[in-house]
C-alpha cells in the first residue's frame, strides 16, 4: 500500500472542503427564477398563472391556445372586460 505524501494530503483535503462548501448553499434565497409575485385579480396574474381567480378591476385578454382553470370566485367590476 502506497502512503501518501504531506502535500498531496493537503491537496485532497483542500479539494474535499471546496467541494463542501460550493455543495452548501443558503436555501433561504428569495430567487423564484425570474418570476415575481403577482397578485389574484390582475392580468399578470393569469398571464403568468394561466388561472382565472379573484376580483379584477382592469381587462384582462386570454390568449387563444391557451388552457386557463377558474380556480374561485371570478368578478370583473364595471367597466372591465375580458
Amino acid at each position: 500500500m502506497k502512503i501518501l505524501e504531506p502535500k498531496n494530503l493537503a491537496k485532497i483535503g483542500l479539494i474535499s472542503m471546496a467541494a463542501f462548501f460550493a455543495g452548501c448553499s443558503s436555501s433561504d434565497d428569495d430567487d423564484d427564477g425570474g418570476n415575481t409575485t403577482v397578485s389574484e385579480g390582475t392580468a399578470a396574474y393569469v398571464k403568468q398563472k394561466s388561472e382565472l381567480k379573484g376580483n379584477f378591476a382592469e381587462d384582462v385578454t386570454l390568449e387563444a391556445g391557451v388552457t386557463y382553470k377558474i380556480t374561485g370566485e371570478v368578478n370583473f367590476e364595471d367597466g372591465t372586460t375580458l
